[in-house]
């Protein structure tokens, strides 16, 4: 499985992913989180799970199109400089009543992720081709795919509990920052042997009609037709799950939220800044 990191660029290309996707899922549930905890509000913190999701469901399906048509190696360098940035905003906007600056911070890093995702994809087999070295490549990306979302979401909520927001929102930028300087040492693709540039004609016209003949290969396969639908209930139920979740106290035992004084932590979840968990009973 390790064949693939024999190969620079893929090393570098995997390093900056894994790196750039822990700093994004340590605040995937932080976030929302320190928001209840400040506002008491759900309308509040569903405003923010909604700003992280709204770019996928807005960019998604073009996504590819751009990756497609722009050079890849640059699309993501700049989409990670350009999240770094957005991080960076979301340092102005954790303050009650300036929060409207978080949600528009988020909603700009997460286009961003969304942009980069089919360029790493599409780089992965550019930079290892085929064979035995893709398989490997692609069993190192589910793994630590994987670990990134089993790992990240409880230890940022462990971090923020520790450390505070603003830390966590730090480590984020600098993790895009790193991601973006793994990408800019991996090797410039070959031009094209015309010449041409592959961004070239890059319009509302062209992306339609791309974006349509991309539909067509999806419908006519019927393996991907099987899966389009539960792939949407899955990233259905996973949003839902996300803000359920980001609600405090919502998934801790009721004599946890009986016995405690102030909000409490525990190991299905935790709720507040205390550095103590509820644990057990008193």
């Amino acid at each position: 499985m390790l064949q693939a990191l024999r190969i620079r660029d893929f090393r570098l290309l995997w390093a900056g992913g894994l790196i750039s996707a822990l700093g994004s899922w340590l605040l995937t549930l932080a976030i929302p989180t320190h928001v209840f905890l400040a506002t008491r509000s759900l309308r509040a913190t569903g405003l923010t799970v909604a700003a992280e999701y709204l770019p996928l469901l807005v960019l998604g399906p073009v996504a590819g199109v751009f990756a497609d048509r722009w050079d890849r190696r640059r699309l993501m360098i700049g989409t990670n400089l350009f999240c770094a940035g957005a991080v960076a905003v979301m340092l102005l906007g954790t303050s009650p009543g300036r929060y409207w600056v978080l949600y528009a911070a988020l909603i700009a890093e997460n286009a961003g992720v969304v942009l980069y995702a089919p360029a790493w994809q599409a780089r992965t087999p550019a930079i290892v081709g085929t064979g035995p070295l893709l398989t490997s490549a692609n069993a190192l990306n589910s793994v630590s795919s994987g670990t990134v979302r089993l790992i990240g979401g409880p230890l940022g909520g462990v971090l923020l509990a520790a450390c505070g927001a603003s830390w966590l929102i730090g480590v984020d930028a600098v993790s895009y920052l790193l991601s973006a300087a793994a990408m800019f040492m991996t090797s410039r693709p070959a031009a094209p042997a015309d010449g041409a540039s592959s961004a070239t004609g890059t319009t509302i016209s062209t992306v339609a009609r791309d974006l349509a003949g991309g539909a067509r290969v999806l419908l006519g396969q019927p393996v991907a037709r099987a899966l389009l639908p539960v792939t949407v209930i899955f990233l259905a139920a996973n949003s839902s799950g996300s803000a359920a979740v980001s609600r405090p106290g919502s998934c801790c035992p009721a004599w946890a939220r009986v016995s405690c004084s102030a909000p409490c932590w525990s190991a299905c979840c935790w709720t507040g800044y205390r550095r103590r968990p509820c644990w057990p009973p008193a």
